[in-house]
C-alpha cells in the first residue's frame, strides 16, 4: 500500500515537472510574440494554477530574461494597499490571538511601560511621508509612461524599439521606488494604529498571526471610517 502511494506520489511530480516545463515553453512564446515584455502580474497569472513557491517563480523570472524577454513589475492598482489586504490563506480567528503585552513584562506602571517601547517601533517623519508620497506619483506616473511607450511599439523600427525599451527599463526603476515606498508607508500606517490600540509591538517583528489580526482589525476600522464619512455627508448636496 504504502509502496503504491509512493509510485502515485512520483507519478503525480513527474506530471507537475512536465506541466511546468511546458508552460516555460508556452510563456516564452507568449513573451515572444508580445514585442518581448510581459508583465509581472501576466506571469503569476499564466502559472496560478501550479501553485509556484517564490523560489521556482523567481527561476521562471530569470529564464525569461535570459531569453531576452523583459519583465515588467507594474500594479495598475494603486489605490490598495497590498500589505494590508487578507488573503485566503489569511482564514484565522481572529478575535482568539492575544496581542497585548507579552507575560512577563512588568505593568505595575503601564504608562511608563509605553512610554518605553513606543520608542522602538519606527514610525515616520514628515520628511520620510513626503519622500514616500513623492516615490508614489513618480511611480504612478512611471506606469502611464510605459503604457503609452509600449502603444508605440507597433510599427516602431528595430532601432525605436530598442530606444523605446530601453527607456522602459529606466521608468522600471521609478515604478519599484514606488512599489517600495507604498509598502513602507502601509508598514507605517499598520504601526501607528497599532500604537492607537497600545500595542507596543511592531509590524515587523509580529508573528504571521499578529500580522493577520492587525491587518483585519485595521481594515475594520477603515471600513467604519468611511462608513461614517458617508452617514455624516449624505444628505449633503455632493452626495
Amino acid at each position: 500500500m504504502a509502496k503504491k502511494k509512493e509510485q502515485k506520489d512520483m507519478a503525480q511530480e513527474q506530471e507537475q515537472k512536465l506541466k511546468f516545463q511546458q508552460r516555460l515553453i508556452e510563456i516564452l512564446e507568449l513573451g515572444k510574440k508580445k514585442k518581448n515584455m510581459l508583465e509581472y502580474q501576466e506571469i503569476a497569472d499564466f502559472f496560478k494554477d501550479l501553485n509556484l513557491d517564490p523560489e521556482k517563480f523567481e527561476m521562471v523570472i530569470d529564464y525569461l530574461e535570459q531569453n531576452g524577454i523583459d519583465v515588467l513589475k507594474i500594479s495598475n492598482d494603486d489605490d490598495v494597499d497590498d500589505d494590508i489586504i487578507l488573503d485566503d490563506e489569511d482564514e484565522v480567528e481572529v478575535e482568539k490571538i492575544d496581542l497585548s503585552v507579552p507575560e512577563g513584562v512588568s505593568v505595575e506602571d503601564p504608562v511608563r511601560m509605553y512610554l518605553k517601547e513606543i520608542g522602538k517601533v519606527p514610525l515616520l517623519s514628515a520628511d520620510e511621508e513626503i519622500e514616500l508620497a513623492q516615490n508614489m506619483e513618480d511611480g504612478a506616473v512611471a506606469i502611464e509612461k510605459i503604457n503609452v511607450l509600449k502603444g508605440r511599439l507597433d510599427g516602431a523600427s528595430e532601432e525605436e524599439k530598442a530606444e523605446i525599451k530601453e527607456e522602459i527599463k529606466t521608468l522600471q526603476r521609478d515604478v519599484d521606488k514606488g512599489a517600495d515606498a507604498k509598502k513602507r508607508l502601509a508598514e507605517a500606517n499598520l504601526n501607528a494604529f497599532a500604537l492607537s490600540r497600545g500595542i507596543t509591538k511592531s509590524y515587523n517583528a509580529m508573528s504571521q498571526a499578529e500580522k493577520v489580526a492587525l491587518r483585519y482589525q485595521y481594515v475594520l476600522k477603515a471600513t467604519a471610517n468611511a462608513q461614517g464619512d458617508f452617514a455624516r455627508t449624505s444628505s449633503s448636496w455632493a452626495n
